[in-house]
């Protein structure tokens, strides 16, 4: 409902399967399809219940935005992380009982400015947008999250400080850093200290 464009503090959360490419080839349509639908059904549940809305499903990915101040935001979305991952595991088991195949996924987090608006044509479609760069970090995080070995979720240095001392992160190196300019260490999110619960 929005018209106007605004910025707004937000934190993202960026969720892909691992390898779907292969399942998409070795896997008939409708059992891709099943399972995708059945994963969202899942996973956006999570999302919303700690006050996110999912932005996009693109392709196999869900693309998720919780707005306001950066640190209740980034504790949001890292509260959501953490249950859809360990929700990976109950949804697999489930999959697992009922002789599907099982599948893997990243998550990425990053907290920035987004501008909110409609985009599109005056005379045909309109799409309520979300953009900026936080987006595409976002997106990037995921990727590397593979390096995450302990729980598959990379946050970046905002977010991290944004949580300040509630977020257990733990510190690896970026094997993927190119030069000294590139942001050399990867922070993976562990925990959240119960008092922020």
């Amino acid at each position: 409902q929005q018209i106007t464009a605004r910025r707004r503090d937000a934190a993202i959360l960026f969720c892909d399967i691992r390898g779907f490419t292969t399942i998409s080839e070795s896997r008939s349509a409708e059992e891709v399809v099943d399972m995708l639908n059945s994963y969202f059904s899942y996973m956006c549940p999570i999302i919303e219940e700690h006050g996110g809305f999912v932005d996009k499903l693109i392709g196999d990915a869900i693309q998720a935005v919780f707005l306001g101040e950066p640190a209740t935001a980034v504790l949001a979305a890292a509260r959501s992380a953490l249950q859809m991952r360990a929700g990976l595991d109950d949804f697999n088991r489930q999959r697992r009982n009922n002789g599907l195949f099982t599948i893997d996924n990243g998550i990425g987090i990053a907290a920035g400015t987004v501008v909110t608006g409609l985009v599109g044509s005056q005379t045909g479609k309109l799409d309520a947008a979300l953009l900026g760069n936080v987006l595409h970090k976002a997106q990037t995080l995921e990727a590397k999250s593979k390096h995450a070995a302990d729980t598959r979720i990379l946050i970046d240095r905002e977010s991290w400080h944004s949580g300040g001392e509630l977020l257990i992160v733990k510190t690896i190196q970026d094997p993927s850093a190119i030069s000294s300019e590139t942001e050399r260490n990867l922070f993976e999110l562990i925990a959240i200290k119960a008092a922020a619960e």
